[in-house]
């Protein structure tokens, strides 16, 4: 598994119940760490030049500019800072990049703390958006697709409903496919609302794209 991926394979693990030997096909056995990649990788894009959103905190009666967002365009997951510049780069107006000693990243929300105030100067993201909801819709395809054959069967007066098994996936794969139609991307992406601050005291950022 690539350096930067571990939170995003680990969080496709429990949206998709995917355990390390669920099943076994070949040589191989699912879900490998690897595995789970391999689809996330199917719903990889490259980002390129995204202006970084602003949100001024007010401190003691003046705005601090610390805190930035990667925007929504970026999709609803990002390949983690541990693969370095190549995966996930910030930089300034003048194309230089930023240490990452410098700001603190977090995965759930995007958003990228700078240690000391910007003054509001303009910041860029380049790296590697994931769907998340479409990789569990996938994986739950998957899954299912091993177990269409079920059936149900009785032993020591023990129940094995395996076409239940069969349906939850399918079930499963529908509510994340819904997600995606609906345009509900979960707590990966919801669309947020923030109280809208002046911005133009310490300058303001312009986008590039």
């Amino acid at each position: 598994m690539r350096n930067g991926m571990a939170n995003l394979v680990q969080r496709l693990r429990q949206m998709t119940e995917a355990g390390i030997s669920d099943y076994t096909l070949g040589d191989e056995t699912y879900w490998s760490d690897n595995h789970l990649q391999a689809t996330l990788d199917e719903f990889r894009t490259r980002k390129i030049d995204l202006a970084l959103r602003v949100e001024p905190d007010y401190v003691n009666a003046e705005y601090i500019y610390q805190r930035y967002v990667i925007p929504y365009n970026a999709g609803n997951a990002v390949e983690g800072t541990a693969g370095g510049t190549d995966v996930f780069r910030v930089y300034d107006s003048t194309g230089a990049n930023i240490a990452g000693s410098a700001f603190a990243f977090n995965e759930r929300d995007l958003s990228i703390a700078f240690n000391n105030d910007t003054e509001g100067s303009a910041r860029y993201w380049s790296g590697y958006s994931y769907d998340l909801i479409g990789a569990a819709r996938q994986t739950w395809l998957m899954k299912a697709s091993h177990v269409w054959n079920a059936v149900n069967f009785s032993v020591d007066w023990q129940r094995f409903d395996r076409e239940a098994l069969y349906r939850h996936c399918v079930e499963m794969a529908a509510n994340f496919g819904a997600n995606l139609a609906g345009g509900r991307l979960g707590s990966q992406g919801s669309m947020k609302s923030t109280k809208m601050q002046r911005t133009d005291l310490a300058g303001s950022e312009k986008d590039r794209f």
